[in-house]
């Protein structure tokens, strides 16, 4: 059974990739988007199907009646793959879109889905930073800080701009013991996003392993 806590987290992270996605698809003429010619995978791929999780009735609908109608849930769940499966169908070469509906899968305890959707992802634009950031995301979940090292700066070669594979490279190294190197990823975060409040915690922890309790400090009230 879940808390509120993390029923509301659940919400929160379907209405983003709602969003997402359907900004995704749509940011275009809806018209000509529907019109356009489905593209042409490079390699024969199938979308693997909806994890049973996704498909059953939501233990998380039970889990706080106070937040809404079971069926609402189920609707908002449902459409989220809806979006997510029809941006895969009509773009096939979007590692975004491969991505975006891999990262739902995850989240309905299905990595092997997600794997396969991500594995796609990295064949139609071997170049994206996307699957490896989720790969290392993946890792890092798993407690292979390693591996998910290598995948953030795999990441990094493609988009050494990345927000998302600096701040997962902070977190790889620092649990790797190496807080030096954290801190020359996460400053770079900072000072390109002054006001990330994961990335100045993930600063104080990194200057608090090198014992400079005193930066650390500062970090952590700029949070």
């Amino acid at each position: 059974m879940l808390n509120r806590k993390s029923t509301y987290l659940w919400f929160a992270l379907i209405a983003i990739n709602l969003v997402g996605i359907s900004y995704y698809i749509y940011s275009e003429n809806p018209a000509e988007v529907a019109e356009a010619p489905l593209q042409t995978p490079p390699v024969p791929f199938s979308i693997p199907p909806r994890p049973i999780a996704a498909r059953d009735s939501l233990e998380i609908c039970q889990a706080d009646k106070a937040i809404g109608d079971q069926s609402d849930v189920r609707r908002i769940h449902s459409l989220a793959f809806e979006f997510a499966e029809l941006a895969v169908h009509r773009l096939p070469n979007s590692a975004t879109a491969l991505c975006l509906l891999g990262r739902l899968h995850l989240r309905n305890d299905d990595p092997e889905g997600a794997h396969q959707l991500w594995e796609q992802a990295s064949k139609v634009d071997p170049q994206s930073p996307e699957p490896h950031i989720d790969y290392g995301h993946l890792q890092l979940k798993l407690g292979n800080a390693n591996a998910a090292k290598k995948h953030f700066q795999r990441a990094l070669e493609y988009d050494s701009q990345s927000q998302d594979a600096l701040e997962g490279l902070c977190e790889s190294l620092l649990l790797l013991g190496q807080p030096q190197e954290a801190c020359k990823s996460i400053s770079l975060v900072v000072q390109r996003t002054p006001t990330s409040y994961d990335a100045w915690c993930q600063l104080g922890e990194a200057q608090l392993q090198l014992d400079a309790a005193t930066d650390a400090e500062v970090s952590f009230r700029r949070a």
